[in-house]
């Protein structure tokens, strides 16, 4: 009986700490990142494993669920919840990157004409991809490089990057981690998507 009158306390105690780390991290502070990253990051890592991804995948199922809460974080309605909501982001990524590789073995059709795209989502598209340019030119040089190559050769193994950029293999995620966090912050400072 005893139990079951502090557990309730105890949780909204956890809650409460998880609810002031969200809205530190989505104020731009660089602890409450690591500490989100450090407590969820094990989670995200064990959900693209049950959709039995490669390792490499699994990798761009963390780094797009990374960049997504990076990106959203502000608007995040349940604080407490925040652990949910990564989760839902790595199913999504990993469902994804499963699709993907079964779109990869599809034969080829003909390729349907795309949409036009109205004049105000070309706006938006062409200023949020200067956006990202602006960001990416003033990260730190070590991190520019990382996240040129990342993005330009996504299919990159971690041992293949650590052997371009002659760094540690260790170093790469926690370099991606701060780097994406810089560019999700200069890039909500600049407008983009609001």
């Amino acid at each position: 009986m005893l139990h079951h009158q502090i557990r309730p306390h105890i949780d909204h105690a956890h809650s409460e700490r998880l609810d002031r780390l969200v809205h530190r991290a989505a104020a731009h502070d660089e602890h409450a990142w690591d500490a989100l990253f450090r407590r969820f990051d094990a989670r995200v890592r064990a959900v693209a494993r049950a959709h039995r991804l490669s390792p490499h995948d699994a990798e761009d199922v963390a780094q797009a669920t990374w960049i997504g809460l990076l990106t959203h974080i502000g608007k995040v309605r349940e604080p407490d919840h925040v652990g949910a909501y990564v989760h839902t982001i790595a199913r999504r990524e990993s469902l994804r990157k499963i699709g993907g590789r079964r779109s990869e073995t599809l034969p080829e059709r003909e390729p349907s004409a795309p949409a036009e795209e109205e004049p105000e989502a070309q706006l938006l598209r062409a200023e949020r991809d200067g956006s990202l340019e602006a960001a990416l030119d003033a990260l730190p040089p070590h991190q520019r490089r990382l996240m040129r190559l990342l993005l330009a050769e996504p299919e990159l193994s971690y041992r293949d990057v650590a052997d371009r950029l002659e760094m540690p293999i260790g170093s790469i995620g926690p370099t991606r981690a701060r780097a994406l966090e810089r560019l999700a912050r200069d890039v909500r400072l600049a407008g983009v998507g609001d």
